[in-house]
């Protein structure tokens, strides 16, 4: 299993950015639940894992307690760099903290496309091709903002019926994009584009398939890609690759070719 001792999770400027997350939870509360999955990042989940949770006491919206009675899934916003990092921040955002409808009624915690967990990260799935643009774009000197536009899960299509919940969300997703001040957003799957359409210039932002679309069998290939890859691996660049080219539209690193 591969743990990423070169990369920095949740350094450097991740104790001011998170500060925006404060209109929902305390956050001396979100820095020790980090603590704790800056440690999982790099050691591996213990067997029995249980998630993280934010207990009642550290919510700050009276607006979340009509759902306590339900599974309520939380992502930790993360900021994956190196001490090396250059050339400015980039923004990631995919649609919401998506939870089984399954669990205990509470507020759970994971991350961004589960990136916390090294069985996630370097997994065939979609997962791991996030993971591997997140490399690609850290070891091309950027640091990299890991959020959603939604930031609670209370069932599929839920938070969508709430307009004073979702106009917070909104706010916090605002105060973020104004701290981290990304030299470019990029949105993965219809729901995060077109919510990011309004609040990210076109210039900065980019947007893509989400990961988990089985619609097309080869949506992230394109015409100048070469062979179609053959197996899980190459599938795996492939994606990463569509995605590096959507944000940056050059030739992808050599990280990413499957050739």
């Amino acid at each position: 299993m591969v743990f990423d001792a070169d990369i920095q999770f949740n350094a450097g400027a991740w104790s001011e950015f998170v500060q925006t997350q404060s209109e929902l939870f305390d956050f001396y509360t979100l820095s020790a639940v980090s603590s704790r999955l800056r440690e999982e990042f790099y050691n591996g989940h213990p067997s029995g894992r249980e998630m993280p949770v934010i207990p009642r006491r550290s919510w700050h919206s009276d607006l979340i307690e009509r759902y306590q009675s339900r599974p309520i899934g939380y992502d930790l916003p993360c900021l994956i760099s190196k001490t090396t990092a250059t050339r400015g921040r980039l923004l990631f955002c995919a649609q919401d903290p998506w939870r089984s409808r399954f669990g205990p009624s509470e507020v759970t915690v994971g991350t961004f496309f589960g990136v916390d967990n090294p069985k996630f990260r370097h997994n065939y799935r979609g997962h791991g091709a996030v993971w591997l643009l997140v490399q690609a774009c850290v070891e091309a000197g950027y640091e990299v903002w890991l959020t959603d536009v939604l930031k609670l899960f209370v069932g599929k299509g839920k938070l969508w019926k709430d307009e004073s919940l979702i106009r917070q969300c909104l706010s916090v997703l605002d105060a973020e994009i104004e701290v981290v001040r990304p030299e470019a957003v990029l949105a993965f799957g219809r729901v995060a584009s077109g919510t990011l359409a309004s609040r990210v210039a076109d210039d900065r932002l980019a947007s893509g398939i989400h990961p988990s679309y089985y619609g097309r069998k080869d949506w992230y290939l394109s015409r100048d890609v070469g062979p179609y890859p053959v197996n899980a691996e190459q599938r795996r660049k492939a994606k990463a690759a569509y995605y590096w080219r959507q944000l940056f539209g050059s030739t992808v690193p050599q990280s990413l070719r499957f050739e």
